[in-house]
C-alpha cells in the first residue's frame, strides 16, 4: 500500500519500501507533503506555484505542476489526487501518511500512539532549492508538530508519574530530552524521574550530557537547579530502588527455558567497505556479522539478527525509522579498511530516535588481530549500552577459534555464499568452507558453516542433494564442531536440525535445541528451527510462540516471515498464513519459498485459481524448479487440469533422470489426480531416502486425503509420529 513518511525523513514507498523513480522527485514529494499537511489535503494552485516554484513565471509554474500531477496520478492513481475547481485534493485514504496519523491520534485523545507515529521532525533533512517560501512553511509545520509532540510526551510522562510508574515516567522524559536537550525544566523532571526509578547513576549522567551540552554548544553554565539536584544526589545516601508496580502475576516460562526480549535493542546495520576497489564487502560483512553474534551473547541486550539489519543497506531511510521497523532503541554504524595487513575499523552507536550520536570509536591493528578488535569494540558498544556484563565478563565475547588470517577470510566468503540461500549459493558455501578447514581442521565456525550448508542442502525446500549424501556429513561437521567448543549455540541448533530431519531423534533434537537457547537465547536460526520440530509434532501454539520470537529477533527478514506462515498453515489457519505470506511478498516479491507457500495455501483452502496464477508467476521467475513443478502439478489436477497435470508430472520426471528430485514432490502431483496408490508408493520412497519433509506426515494438510489410509499410519508409525498432530 501506498503511503507518505513525512517524519522524520520524506518519503514515498510502497508496502514500506521506498518508491523510487518520476514520483520520487522532490518536487514532486514537496507537493504530496504540502497537501498532507493542509486542512483536508487540499490546496490552491496559486498555493502550490508560489511555494513550489516561485522563479518560474505564472504559465511556466502552473505547466510544472501539471507535469508533475500527471507522473503523480500515474504512480498513485487517478482517484488519489483530485482537482475541484482551482484546488488541488490528496484523498488521504489512498495515499495516509504519519502526519495525518499523529494529529488523528491527538485529535482523539491518544497520546501514546501520536508518541509512537512521531518518528522525527517533519520534513527532516528535506529541503527544496529555490524555494525559500516552502522551505519557511515547511519550518512552521516542522515547529507545530515538534510542539505537539513534546506536549504529548509531558503529559505521557505526568500520567504515568500520577499512576506510581517511576520508570515510565523516566522514558517519557526521557524521549522528551532528546527533542529539546538544552531545557532545564526536562532535565530536572528527567533527573527526579530517575531517582524515583531508582536510577540515581542514571540521573547523574544526565546532569553531566546536559550541563557538557550547554557549555560546549551554547557556551552557558546549567541552570542552579540542575547542579544543586546533582549535587544532592552524589551526598544521598544509597537507597534500594523501588519495588514495582503491582501487576498480575507473569505464566510459568514455556519451553525454551530463555528470556523474554527485553525492549531495549541494537541493529548492527553493515559497515561500510572503505577499501580500495571495495573488493572486501564480504569481509566487512562477516566482520558486521560477528560483532552482531558477540552482542547476541550478552543477557539483557537484544539484538537484531543480521538478515534485517542487512535488509537496510545502502536505505535513504533515517534512524529513526529504520529504529521504528527493526524495533530498538539503538543502532550500530562503521565502516572498515584493510591495506596488506593492516586494519581500520571505525563505529558509531547512534540512538535510533533522534539519529544523535552516544559513542564513537576507531580501531586499527593487524588483519591477524581482527577477532581482538571485533572484541574490543562488542565491549565498548556494552559499556556504552550501560549493560552489565554477567557470565560473559570472563572471556572473550567474539568467537574467533581460529588464528589464520587465510582460514578466516575463507570462511566469511562461505558465510556470504550461505547467506544467498540459493542451491549454488549452498554448494559454495561447502566449497569455502572446506577450503578453511584445510588450512586449519580446528576452525569450529567452519565445521558450523560446513553442517549448516548440508543440512540446507538436504532440506526438501531446496532438494538439492540426495539427503543420505549430506545429513551425515553436516552430522559430522556438527560433532566436530562440539567436539572444539561444545559451548557453542550454533553447533547444537546445527545437530538438532540432522537428529530432526534425517535420523528422526525426537527427544535428541528436542533436547538439542533447547540447550542451544539456554546457551544463546538471542539466536534466531535457533528459535526458527525449533519451531519446525514444534510443528511437526503438533504443538501449534508452542511452534508459533518460538517462530514469533524468531521474528522479534529478525523482524523484516523474509525467512522469518516464510517461517511464521508455515507454521499457520500447518496449524490450519489458512487466511492468516495467506496474509503472512503476502506480506513478505509486498517486501520481498522475488522470495520464491514465499510465493510457493502462497501457493499451496490457497490450493488448500479452496482458491486453486488463485494457487495456480501465484505458481505461474514464481516460474516466470524460477522456470522448472522442482518444489515449483510438485506444487503447480498438483494445483493443475484440482483445478481440473488433468492433462496439463500429467504433463508437469512427466516434466518432474526428466529432472529426476538428471539430478535429485525428492519423492514427496511426485506424491504432491498424485494427490492432487487423486492417485491415492501412487502417492503412497512416492511416500514410502520418501521415508526410505529420509527425505526432510516425511516428518511433516502429521500435520501437512497436503496429505489429508490419504490420512486415514492404514499404509499412511505404518509410515507415520516409522518417522515415530501419529497419523494425525
Amino acid at each position: 500500500m501506498l503511503a507518505l513518511q513525512l517524519l522524520g525523513g520524506a518519503f514515498l514507498t510502497d508496502g514500506g519500501a521506498p518508491v523510487s523513480g518520476p514520483a520520487a522527485q522532490r518536487h514532486r514529494l514537496a507537493l504530496l507533503a504540502l497537501l498532507a499537511a493542509s486542512p483536508g489535503g487540499r490546496a490552491s494552485r496559486d498555493r502550490l506555484v508560489a511555494l513550489l516554484w516561485p522563479e518560474s513565471g505564472g504559465a511556466a509554474a502552473r505547466r510544472l505542476l501539471n507535469v508533475a500531477l500527471h507522473a503523480l496520478r500515474g504512480r498513485l492513481g487517478d482517484d488519489a489526487l483530485l482537482s475541484l475547481a482551482d484546488d488541488v485534493v490528496l484523498r488521504p485514504e489512498a495515499v495516509p501518511s504519519d502526519v495525518g496519523r499523529f494529529r488523528a491520534a491527538l485529535d482523539a485523545g491518544d497520546r501514546r500512539a501520536a508518541a509512537g507515529v512521531y518518528a522525527g521532525p517533519f520534513l527532516h533533512g528535506f529541503h527544496l532549492g529555490g524555494a525559500g517560501e516552502f522551505d519557511r512553511w515547511a519550518e512552521g509545520v516542522r515547529g507545530g508538530l515538534a510542539r505537539a509532540h513534546q506536549e504529548a510526551l509531558e503529559a505521557l510522562a505526568e500520567e504515568a508519574a500520577a499512576a506510581g510508574d517511576a520508570r515510565g515516567a523516566a522514558g517519557w522524559w526521557r524521549r522528551l530530552a532528546a527533542e529539546d536537550p538544552a531545557c532545564a525544566r526536562v532535565a530536572l523532571r528527567l533527573m527526579e524521574a530517575l531517582e524515583r526509578a531508582g536510577d540515581r547513576a542514571g540521573a547523574l549522567r544526565h546532569a553531566a550530557v546536559h550541563a557538557a551540552l550547554l557549555r560546549e554548544e551554547l557556551d552557558a553554565e546549567p541552570d542552579p537547579e540542575v547542579l544543586a539536584l546533582a549535587e544532592r544526589l552524589r551526598r544521598a545516601p544509597a537507597v534500594s530502588p523501588p519495588a514495582p508496580a503491582e501487576r498480575a502475576p507473569e505464566p510459568a516460562a514455556a519451553e525454551p527455558p530463555a528470556r523474554p526480549a527485553p525492549r531495549a535493542g541494537i541493529a548492527v546495520l553493515p559497515f561500510e567497505d572503505d577499501t580500495r576497489g571495495r573488493r572486501g564487502e564480504y569481509f566487512s560483512d562477516g566482520l558486521t556479522e560477528e560483532i552482531t553474534d558477540a552482542l547476541s551473547r550478552v543477557r539483557g541486550l537484544r539484538v537484531i539478527a543480521r538478515t534485517s539489519a542487512f535488509a537496510f543497506r545502502g536505505t535513504p531511510l533515517p534512524a529513526p525509522e529504520i529504529g521504528r521497523r527493526l524495533g530498538v532503541d539503538h543502532l550500530l554504524e562503521g565502516s572498515v579498511r584493510r591495506s596488506g595487513r593492516s586494519l581500520r575499523v571505525g563505529v558509531r552507536l547512534v540512538e535510533a530516535a533522534t539519529g544523535s550520536l552516544l559513542w564513537s570509536g576507531r580501531y586499527e591493528g593487524e588483519v591477524g588481530d581482527v577477532f581482538a578488535v571485533q572484541d574490543e569494540i562488542a565491549r565498548a558498544v556494552v559499556g556504552a549500552l550501560r549493560v552489565e556484563l554477567a557470565g560473559e565478563g570472563g572471556g572473550p565475547l567474539v568467537l574467533g577459534s581460529t588464528g589464520d588470517p587465510e582460514a578466516h577470510a575463507l570462511y566469511l566468503r562461505g558465510r556470504a555464499a550461505w547467506y544467498a540461500r540459493t542451491p549454488r549459493g549452498l554448494e559454495e558455501a561447502v566449497a569455502y568452507f572446506g577450503r578453511a578447514l584445510e588450512r586449519d581442521p580446528d576452525y569450529a565456525l567452519a565445521h558450523i558453516g560446513v553442517a549448516d550448508a548440508c543440512n540446507m542442502l538436504g532440506a526438501f525446500d531446496y532438494g538439492v542433494r540426495p539427503p543420505g549424501e549430506v545429513y551425515p556429513r553436516a552430522r559430522e561437521a556438527a560433532a566436530r564442531a562440539l567436539a572444539l567448543r561444545p559451548d557453542l549455540a550454533e553447533a547444537h541448533t546445527a545437530l538438532a536440525s540432522v537428529l530432526l530431519n534425517h535420523e528422526w531423534d525426537w527427544e535428541g533434537a528436542a533436547r538439542a535445541f533447547r540447550h542451544a537457547l539456554r546457551l544463546n537465547p538471542g539466536y534466531a536460526m535457533a528459535y526458527q528451527w525449533y519451531s519446525l520440530y514444534l510443528g511437526a509434532t503438533g504443538r501449534h501454539a508452542e511452534a508459533l510462540e518460538a517462530v514469533r520470537r524468531a521474528r522479534e529477533l529478525d523482524p523484516v527478514s523474509p525467512v522469518m516471515g516464510t517461517a511464521l506462515a508455515r507454521q499457520l498453515y500447518f496449524a490450519r489457519d489458512f487466511a492468516a498464513a495467506a496474509r503472512e505470506y503476502r506480506g513478505v511478498l509486498a517486501q520481498d516479491p522475488g522470495f520464491l519459498p514465499a510465493r510457493l507457500g502462497l501457493g499451496l495455501v490457497l490450493a488448500q483452502a479452496g482458491a486453486v485459481e488463485d494457487a495456480l496464477a501465484e505458481l505461474e508467476r514464481a516460474r516466470d521467475a524460477a522456470g522448472d524448479a522442482p518444489a515449483l513443478l510438485a506444487l503447480l502439478g498438483h494445483a493443475q489436477a484440482r483445478a481440473g487440469r488433468r492433462a496439463e497435470a500429467r504433463g508437469t508430472l512427466a516434466r518432474l520426471r526428466a529432472l529426476a533422470a538428471e539430478r535429485w528430485v525428492p519423492p514427496e514432490y511426485f506424491a504432491a502431483v498424485h494427490l492432487g489426480l487423486g492417485d491415492a496408490d501412487a502417492a503412497l508408493d512416492q511416500l514410502e520412497r520418501a521415508c526410505d531416502a529420509r527425505s526432510g519433509s516425511v516428518v511433516y506426515l502429521g500435520v501437512d494438510p497436503l496429505l489429508d486425503p490419504v490420512r486415514a489410509d492404514p499404509r499412511f499410519r505404518r509410515l507415520c508409525a516409522r518417522v515415530g509420529l501419529p497419523a494425525s498432530a
